[in-house]
């Protein structure tokens, strides 16, 4: 049996993530990935957070995306939020099915050449939100680490107009066993 652990420290905010995934994990940990986004603010932290900048490099993980891009961070769903479909974000207790058609049907006004046939719609689902950021780490963070973090996300959100909701480490496992194995008959 093998199992093979990761650690996310996932950010959760009050805005859509994908507008900033990559520009704050360079801010937070000085990491970038193949698409080289945040590359002048992983320069700037490099510089001025060398000593940080070589413990965070020895922990963090990249993955691959859907695009074959290896990144360090990945947006992520934000427990207690949905998402209309048309971009629109809801808080569980927000969600009331009227408010929600009723702003569905506006924002689809907008978009009425492309998408002409939902307008009117009073068939709504609940998407997933992401409003979080996840950044990979093939081990658990130090507490130095992980305060650091904190600080340096708290500080370029702010500076960017978006707020801290909560932070937290997911440890995730993955478990595989080889059950059966079979080999090729010579005949």
């Amino acid at each position: 049996m093998k199992n093979n652990k990761e650690f996310l420290f996932v950010i959760d905010t009050d805005s859509y993530s994908g507008n900033f995934e990559r520009e704050l994990t360079a801010y937070c940990t000085g990491q970038t990935g193949d698409c080289g986004v945040g590359s002048n603010i992983s320069n700037k932290f490099q510089e001025d957070f060398t000593e940080i900048y070589k413990n965070i490099e020895k922990i963090i993980k990249t993955k691959s995306n859907d695009y074959g891009y290896f990144r360090p961070c990945k947006i992520w769903p934000t427990p207690g939020y949905w998402n209309d479909g048309m971009g629109n974000h809801w808080k569980d207790e927000d969600w009331d099915t009227e408010k929600v058609i009723k702003a569905f049907n506006e924002e689809l006004k907008l978009y009425k050449k492309s998408h002409h046939s939902y307008i009117g719609s009073k068939n709504i689902q609940k998407y997933a939100a992401y409003q979080s950021v996840a950044i990979f780490f093939a081990k658990k963070p130090s507490d130095k680490i992980i305060n650091f973090i904190k600080k340096r996300a708290i500080e370029y959100l702010e500076s960017n107009k978006v707020k801290v909701n909560k932070f937290k480490i997911i440890q995730v496992e993955m478990v595989s066993t080889q059950i059966v194995i079979w080999e090729e008959e010579n005949e």
